[in-house]
């Protein structure tokens, strides 16, 4: 399983551990996890959440929240995989670490009087994260009006 050499097989045999809860492979997941990155991490820790290894709940929050856009999007819709309470504990705490994000962003910016000169000052670097943060927790009116922003620096 783990001899695999695509990443496309890896990522299935990976899939096939945590669905039918393979628990005799959780040494070797968390071996693995420390080894790979991007969307492989990904699986791995869903796997692990799955094999109910509470302990990568922070892993896979980080992983939303400080990976690159693509990355962190796909982890948040993956965890629809993951047990009711599990998945529960992950969208309260996204949720909230988010909201914390896009507040600092925005008092980075307190001292503009008003929204629309706010939003004009805002760095093309701020414009793509708020984007990010606004799509993992599927806020995509506040991304459209981004997305011209972006268009515009």
């Amino acid at each position: 399983m783990f001899h695999a050499t695509t990443d496309s097989e890896k990522i299935s045999a990976i899939y096939a551990v945590g669905e039918l809860r393979l628990t005799s492979f959780v040494r070797r997941l968390k071996k693995l996890e420390t080894k790979v990155d991007g969307i492989l991490r990904v699986h791995v820790i869903i796997a692990l959440l799955k094999l109910g290894r509470r302990e990568y709940i922070d892993d896979f929050i980080d992983l939303v929240l400080d990976s690159p856009e693509d990355i962190s999007v796909r982890a948040f819709r993956m965890r629809k995989r993951l047990p009711i309470d599990i998945r529960e504990r992950l969208e309260t705490v996204v949720q909230l670490k988010v909201s914390a994000k896009i507040h600092a962003i925005i008092q980075e910016q307190k001292r503009q009087t008003t929204v629309r000169q706010w939003l004009r000052s805002l760095s093309r670097q701020q414009v793509l994260r708020l984007k990010q943060l606004y799509t993992i927790v599927g806020r995509y009116e506040s991304v459209y009006v981004l997305e011209g922003l972006h268009r515009s620096k």
